[in-house]
């Protein structure tokens, strides 16, 4: 490996080289050459590496890019479908004298312009969050290690450019420039008015339908038929299920009918254990519900499992889910991505926070190297998902909305549970078809993502469980 390595590729993360050197995604080290870094990568995160070298010179020039991605698909741009390694994006119309420096307190927020204001409610929703982000990098500049994944994970995001709106979720230090009431309203206003996910009704009458299935196969009551006595089968109530079905289209209501049919077939009536782990987890409970609610592959919407372990991840080289376009055997532009971990891991709001921003900066990046305006997003926690929407609302501005929090059975006796919140499943699902409809926005700029060795260089490193983590459903 010879000095002109520019960056390095693991896995899917890019590694730009800074003015230290190759910093260490997971541990926050920095190695001054392209072999020390790789050789530590292999020992210490068991990954391999991939040296790209700057053929324009055999003199490396210290620029990182702005936008620096952890994203995980192997995309291609718009819909050429063309092979890529990365959802890296790279804004060539940006200064070189602008991203210079690989320090976190180099971070500029320029205001917004003036003829791209967000105003809500008579609010200049742009500029508070303009105030907000200065607010955040004054905080860091004055104590470099003040902020913790658990308790601000709002502030790590706003570094990025994203508001996180959460119903009754958000920090106290947002609410000296936007106070709690009006960031509840304007979430209520952007899922309503912009993404049309709210006030979705499930039909009554197949609810109650179903539900006298479910509750038969779940109290064992007998089958009464002519050649059949025995208790209720799941395969009976199966096809009961299906003949709900309204038509012959992927209708909300009809891929809701198949999660449900998905979950009297495949969940067990007890947990088994301590429960389902990541990789139970998503094999057994979640491919059930999540595959039917977002993939249409004859639309060529593709739900794909891309990075699932029963370990913790260090290095973040792609997302656990990721929801695609695809043409044929070529996978194309990202439209969703989401975090799993297992139900043992609830408490864990360190972890449960990196999940979150992790899903943010995803979807950002996924946002402006496609153009999209919206992307679809997802954390879910053993037995409860979160659902989010990412709107890029101005140039310097991203809404990451709440659409619902939701509980998941995991043994057969929580389905009654499920089919009470099926109205916010129709908001979920109303909020995914939004996202997949691809409005593009008209942005040739963007804010910078915060890359995670930058991160790990603002955070306290300890852990906590006694931390407060306001972003957190502790129903989890």
């Amino acid at each position: 490996m010879n000095e002109h390595v520019s960056h390095v590729l693991v896995g899917e993360t890019n590694v730009m080289r800074t003015n230290a050197g190759f910093p260490c995604p997971d541990c926050a080290s920095v190695f001054k050459d392209a072999k020390g870094f790789s050789r530590h990568i292999l020992k210490q995160h068991n990954l391999k590496c991939k040296p790209i070298a700057d053929p324009k010179s055999s003199r490396f020039t210290v620029q990182e890019s702005p936008i620096l991605s952890t994203s995980a698909s192997s995309d291609s741009i718009a819909d050429s479908f063309t092979d890529t390694d990365t959802d890296t994006f790279t804004d060539t119309n940006i200064s070189t004298d602008t991203v210079g420096s690989s320090s976190v307190y180099s971070f500029e927020f320029p205001p917004p312009a003036a003829n791209d204001r967000f105003i809500f409610m008579n609010m200049d929703i742009s500029e508070c969050f303009h105030n907000f982000q200065l607010a955040v990098k004054a905080k860091i500049n004055q104590d470099p290690m003040s902020l913790t994944l658990e308790e601000h994970v709002q502030h790590i995001l706003a570094l990025s450019g994203i508001l996180l709106l959460k119903p009754a979720r958000t920090h106290a230090d947002l609410h000296q420039h936007i106070d709690l009431d009006i960031c509840d309203r304007l979430l209520d206003h952007i899922l309503t008015s912009h993404l049309i996910t709210r006030r979705h009704v499930f039909p009554s009458d197949i609810k109650d339908s179903v539900g006298e299935i479910v509750k038969r196969i779940v109290d064992l009551e007998p089958l009464d038929l002519p050649t059949y006595t025995e208790p209720y089968t799941r395969m009976y109530a199966s096809r009961e299920i299906m003949k709900l079905m309204e038509g012959v289209t992927l209708s909300q209501t009809n891929r809701i009918l198949l999660v449900i049919r998905n979950m009297v077939e495949c969940l067990p009536r007890h947990i088994i254990g301590d429960g389902p782990q990541e990789i139970e987890l998503v094999t057994r409970n979640l491919q059930s519900v999540l595959v039917p609610l977002f993939e249409d592959i004859d639309a060529g919407i593709i739900f794909r499992w891309t990075s699932v372990s029963d370990d913790e991840k260090g290095i973040t080289t792609r997302p656990d889910a990721s929801i695609n376009i695809v043409r044929g055997a070529s996978l194309g532009q990202r439209l969703g991505c989401g975090e799993v971990k297992p139900q043992y891991q609830a408490l864990n709001h360190k972890a449960i926070a990196k999940d979150l921003i992790r899903v943010g900066h995803l979807a950002k990046d996924a946002s402006d190297k496609y153009q999209t305006r919206m992307i679809f997003g997802f954390v879910v926690v053993g037995n409860h998902g979160t659902f989010y929407v990412l709107h890029r609302t101005q140039e310097h501005l991203y809404l990451m909305c709440e659409i619902e929090h939701v509980q998941l059975p995991v043994v057969l006796g929580e389905i009654p549970l499920f089919l009470a919140q099926l109205d916010k499943v129709m908001n979920i699902v109303a909020g995914f078809a939004q996202a997949a409809r691809r409005e593009h926005h008209t942005y040739d700029h963007h804010p910078f993502t915060l890359a995670d060795h930058k991160l790990l260089a603002i955070i306290d490193p300890k852990t906590s469980r006694k931390r407060k983590s306001i972003t957190s459903h502790y129903t989890h």
